[in-house]
């Protein structure tokens, strides 16, 4: 990759120098705030979560009918409250700063919103399957509970990623870029 060099298309933000122009955050050129990696490692942390969560779910539910024993449920219960800290929304407010500048058009406001949604609705399937886990939830439920959630945090993740390439594309550095299109692999 190329360095991007301070000139008439780049005006230096905070932190930004001729010897790093790409600085350590988002950076300014005439028209819009670059998105660069630094700017994604809070989605893209959130997202390596899921996917550890999502490996442990579908060993789960690839073991069913047999059931976890308690150790196995308590650990599974601790990972989705790491993994969902919160109800969704506040992994949204950063998700609405990365799209800051074009929020206010009607379709990116409707696609934070259902991205928020989505959020939700996956925050109370992994709600549902942590209490499912303290019950004795049949095998084929539970199952059914399992596949939800991984398949939710997948499918989440890569509307993310996309929402981001295709929303965005201009204000994506070339690394920002790379680093989103290897997460769709």
């Amino acid at each position: 990759m190329a360095p991007v060099r301070a000139g008439a298309n780049v005006r230096p933000s905070k932190g930004m120098t001729a010897e790093d122009p790409m600085g350590r955050r988002s950076h300014q050129t005439a028209d819009a705030t670059l998105i660069s990696e630094a700017d994604l490692i809070g989605l893209l942390a959130e997202h390596a979560r899921w996917r550890r969560l999502s490996a442990r779910l579908e060993a789960i539910a690839d073991a069913l009918p047999a059931v976890p024993d308690l150790i196995e449920r308590a650990a599974l219960r601790a990972q989705l409250r790491e993994a969902f800290p919160d109800t969704g929304s506040a992994p949204a407010a950063w998700l609405g700063r990365l799209f800051q500048q074009e929020r206010h058009e009607p379709e990116v406001a409707r696609l934070l919103d259902r991205l928020t949604e989505w959020r939700v609705t996956l925050f109370v399937q992994a709600q549902d399957l942590s209490e499912a886990t303290e019950n004795d939830t049949p095998s084929d439920v539970l199952g059914y509970m399992l596949r939800n959630v991984f398949s939710g945090c997948s499918e989440l993740s890569a509307l993310e990623v996309l929402a981001l390439l295709l929303v965005v594309p201009q204000r994506l550095t070339p690394g920002a870029r790379a680093l989103l299109l290897g997460r769709l692999d």
